[in-house]
């Protein structure tokens, strides 16, 4: 998109800014006097001073508050005593655990899998558990393995989704425990040896029964396209009441696919009531400052607000997610992510994250069943998919306000798909179709841009005439802008007008589903950087990524044929963007590079047919038509 040469002008400046202005023209230096630097501190403050009262109020901040008022008030704080093997606090993030058991893991207790890493939890088994058994549940889209061992969802296989060229996507494969693992009702022990009663191909059953007489049956049947249904039924095989605290239910883990994958869209989310969005990603657990003002300690563990009820929560990346979400009348009472660290990544921090969400409390008459359905979605982020299921599960997307405009642009790409075949293709002509949109704004603006340049001498003129009177000279240059009708920020509008149409396009092509994989001329794969060659100098590694490379090229070649208005700090500008471009999008999708440059190139080509229009001859213009300030004649009141 063409970066249009801008100067803001405005009306009746102070003095001080007058005498600012005037300097720079004159010195063509950056300069700013005594009340511009008071006002850059001033502005400064107060963006710190804005940091800090968001983050209290809607940050961690109001998040301790919410707990701190949750322990102190809430008269369900001491609602489990009583409870059979109820310890007074829980193990596990303040949740109570229920059980006769020990509270103490016994010795000689098997371990399952690694322990070690931010996130990673001890997924001990009682001793003498029954070998693992694993049954698949496939449709056309994916095979989902069920696991014993917990009971639960162990990994889920994306059939039409490729890792590699040969493998394809896993879900929750840096897992150390299945997806609806349920802990709470077993003691010191994570997870419990489930016996398979039933497999039917698309449904298995499972079953536990506890020490305490507390018997677990869990069917899961894998419905069309992503999702998997849980029907998990509690039965109080007792001849006394049986009170069941939250039982803990792990939602799953997620992690970055690809090293270029951006750590930006790994993350854990859920909703509150009615429909309430909360996102935490990677970085959300690091310590970090604001400029040395605001400061966050490094955490664990983020927790949902103590009272408030979850609906769903969800683990994702940049282009899948898994979404555990509880029964309509039975929402999950809490919800808890975590930083998880990926095997096979370069760098020390984590990488991945987990999450879980805690089950309502209920007391069982004995012999008395309780039945829960529970849905699991595994599979791509797209619109189309997630807004078929409800609670609005497709706020995982995180358009925001953009989705305004994602929405139509995401329809019209697939559109253009349908038609050409290619997803390379269709980011051209949609990149087309935005142009020709904006093709008659872009022309007024070249038009307006060339009637500055042509004013240029004129300016010049008063430049050397006032000088020494930096006042003066501020308002002779409005009343030659209003006497030849001319508007200097004309070239800004058609920047400032498409960039949240970019920004969308930003947004749809870093996280489109539907392009990975997919090639177009030498990039293999459109989500991802289009490198050729790897360059190797003193024991680093460069990318060779062509288009970035084109983009900046086109970006040079459109700033070199934009008409300039012949100031300095705009020609710097212009002269560093395509560098500040092209290190900015060197490692993004190669679908955005594709977009970028042949918009430049559509641009460069209408810049030169208006280029080739002669200068317009400047006019004088009645009073009353004023464009860009605020109209009103000069006549006497």
């Amino acid at each position: 998109m063409p970066v249009a040469p801008c100067r803001v002008v405005g009306r009746d400046f102070p003095l001080e800014i007058a005498r600012a202005e005037a300097f720079f023209l004159r010195k063509k230096l950056f300069y700013m006097d005594r009340v511009s630097w008071i006002g850059l501190v001033i502005c400064f403050i107060g963006l710190v001073l804005w940091v800090q009262y968001s983050e209290q109020k809607w940050g961690s901040g109001a998040r301790a508050r919410q707990l701190a008022a949750y322990s102190t008030n809430s008269p369900s704080t001491n609602a489990f005593a009583g409870t059979p093997g109820y310890t007074g606090g829980g193990a596990t993030n303040g949740v109570p655990s229920y059980s006769g058991a020990p509270s103490t893991v016994p010795a000689g207790t098997p371990t399952i899998g690694p322990a070690t890493g931010p996130g990673r939890r001890t997924m001990n088994m009682p001793e003498g558990s029954a070998a693992e058994a694993r049954i698949d549940l496939k449709n056309e889209e994916v095979r989902a393995t069920i696991t014993s061992w917990g009971g639960g969802i162990a990994s889920v296989e994306l059939l039409k989704q490729k890792d590699t060229k040969t493998t394809n996507v896993v879900m929750n494969r840096h897992g150390q425990e299945p997806v609806l693992n349920l802990s709470g009702y077993f003691g010191p022990y994570e997870r419990v040896s489930y016996e398979l009663v039933k497999d039917t191909g698309t449904s298995a059953t499972f079953t536990h029964k506890t020490a305490d007489g507390l018997a677990i049956t869990r069917e899961f049947t894998l419905l069309p396209g992503y999702v998997i249904a849980l029907k998990q039924t509690l039965t109080n095989s007792t001849d006394k009441p049986l009170n069941l605290p939250s039982a803990r239910m792990n939602v799953g883990v997620a992690g970055p696919l690809h090293q270029h994958d951006g750590d930006l869209y790994t993350g854990a989310a859920w909703l509150n009531p009615p429909a309430v969005y909360h996102h935490n990603g990677v970085f959300s657990f690091m310590a970090g400052s604001f400029l040395g003002f605001t400061y966050s300690a490094a955490r664990d563990t983020i927790p949902s607000a103590e009272g408030v009820p979850v609906l769903w929560a969800a683990v994702k990346n940049q282009f899948f997610a898994i979404i555990v979400a509880a029964p309509q009348d039975a929402p999950f009472v809490r919800a808890a992510t975590h930083p998880v660290s990926v095997p096979g990544w370069t760098t020390a921090s984590a990488k991945g994250i987990s999450a879980e969400v805690w089950t309502q409390p209920r007391t069982l008459a004995p012999g008395e069943s309780a039945t829960a359905e529970y849905t699991v979605y595994c599979g791509p982020k797209e619109e189309p998919l997630l807004a078929r299921l409800p609670s609005h599960q497709d706020l995982v997307m995180e358009y925001g306000w953009t989705g305004i405009i994602v929405r139509p642009l995401q329809w019209l790409m697939r559109q253009l798909h349908s038609l050409v075949g290619n997803w390379g293709l269709a980011i051209i002509l949609l990149t087309f179709i935005v142009k020709a949109v904006f093709w008659p704004l872009q022309t007024a603006a070249n038009t307006s841009m060339k009637k500055m340049q042509a004013l240029a001498p004129k300016l010049k003129e008063l430049q050397e005439k006032h000088k020494d009177q930096p006042e003066k000279l501020n308002s002779e240059m409005m009343k030659m802008y209003r006497d030849y009708g001319v508007n200097p920020v004309a070239g800004c509008l058609p920047l400032l007008i498409q960039m949240p149409v970019f920004i969308g396009l930003y947004f749809m092509l870093q996280g489109a589903t539907e392009l990975r994989g997919a090639s177009f001329l030498w990039a293999a794969d459109l989500t991802q950087p289009d490198t050729i060659y790897t360059l190797h100098f003193l024991g680093m590694g460069l990318d060779v990524n062509p288009l970035p490379l084109l983009m900046a090229a086109t970006q040079v070649v459109l700033m070199r044929m934009t008409p300039m208005s012949g100031d300095q700090a705009q020609a710097v500008m212009m002269q560093i963007m395509p560098v500040v471009l092209l290190v900015f999008m060197y490692y993004f999708a190669s679908g955005l590079a594709l977009y970028w440059t042949v918009n430049n190139i559509i641009s460069a080509v209408q810049t030169y047919i208006n280029l080739r229009k002669p200068v317009p001859v400047l006019k004088r213009v009645p009073k009353t038509a004023m464009p860009g300030t605020g109209g009103g004649g000069g006549g006497k009141r």
